[in-house]
């Protein structure tokens, strides 16, 4: 599945929403603050028009931080303009500063982690933007496992989605900076995502729930970041009105989450490396990408033993494809 959108700041201009949106543009993020943590002067009247016209949204914003402090106040000012409004994509944290790059990878991996938190607790879905060189040079990915929207495109950008191009990771590719879409003149970034995000607003009444009881020193915050939760989701399925006030010995629901492997990049070290249906040589190769060669990247998003008890990775590749791979034939990088 493929999803085609654009993203959009004060720099992209005056735009004609419903023709964009008749143009099959289906989601737009938009830049919600600029530096100083001042308002996009075009943010309210692209909220309003997208989504007037039926496009999906979501917003950027691109990170000054310099401290986990800073970043908290970068994040709360996204919530203060927000103001609970809807998105259905979600708040991406922009990383590209070159100032942020010459920082200690820890400290960056505070710095995303803290923006998160903010965002998180306020009800919102969280992903980072980053291009490739960011994404394999700079951030601990596996310290930050996390949906990615990468950039990533030609020197000689034409505003065409080369598919050779195409990151083999990552939720949201921005193929480029150089796009014409009717609607907006002149140029605008151009992208595509690989999922809706419409699955990821489950019915409550359809999950399942632990009892939790609040221990003295506890706070809402606290225990939604225990459980990988958010404070509003616990004050909605809690029916609690002043998140800052909860009691000892309440007794609180708390979503119940399947374990979630923790997936990471792994490198193909041989050619002709077949990818089959199931763990196991007695599974056939998957259609569509049979075998990967030296060099391929992939997602390893789970792992599992064949019969013989050898270890098989699940990978996905190109963000399309499914299969395993014998675990030899995969190295993390």
């Amino acid at each position: 599945m493929e999803i085609k959108g654009i993203d959009v700041s004060a720099y992209t201009g005056a735009i004609n929403y419903s023709e964009t949106a008749g143009s099959g543009i289906k989601f737009a993020i938009l830049r919600i603050t600029e530096r100083g943590n001042i308002l996009d002067p075009t943010f309210e009247s692209n909220y309003r028009g997208f989504r007037d016209n039926k496009v999906k949204v979501g917003v950027y914003k691109f990170s000054y931080a310099l401290s986990e402090d800073e970043a908290r106040e970068e994040a709360r000012k996204v919530l203060e303009v927000l103001k609970g409004r809807e998105l259905e994509f979600p708040v991406f944290y922009d990383l590209e500063w070159s100032r942020q790059r010459t920082l200690p990878t820890d400290m960056i991996t505070k710095i995303v982690k803290a923006f998160r938190k903010v965002i998180v607790d306020g009800g919102y879905l969280f992903g980072i933007y980053c291009n490739t060189d960011w994404y394999y040079h700079v951030l601990d990915t596996a310290s930050l496992p996390y949906e990615y929207w990468l950039a990533a495109y030609s020197y000689n950008d034409r505003g065409i989605l080369i598919e050779s191009l195409r990151p083999p990771v990552g939720v949201g590719w921005q193929y480029s900076s150089k796009g014409q879409v009717p609607g907006i003149q002149g140029y605008v970034d151009l992208d595509v995502f690989y999922k809706d995000y419409s699955g990821d607003r489950p019915d409550h009444d359809k999950e399942k729930y632990k009892i939790y009881t609040v221990k003295a020193g506890d706070t809402l915050s606290a225990i939604a970041e225990k459980f990988d939760t958010t404070v509003k989701k616990l004050a909605e399925i809690n029916h609690i009105d002043d998140v800052n006030l909860i009691f000892v010995g309440q007794k609180l629901k708390v979503p119940v989450k399947k374990p979630v492997y923790k997936v990471w990049v792994g490198e193909c070290t041989a050619n002709g490396v077949n990818v089959r249906r199931g763990a196991g040589i007695a599974y056939a190769p998957i259609k569509g990408y049979p075998y990967l060669n030296a060099g391929n990247l992939v997602d390893v998003i789970g792992e599992k033993r064949a019969k013989d008890k050898v270890l098989w990775y699940h990978v996905l590749i190109a963000n399309k494809y499914k299969g395993y791979v014998r675990h030899d034939y995969i190295k993390r990088v």
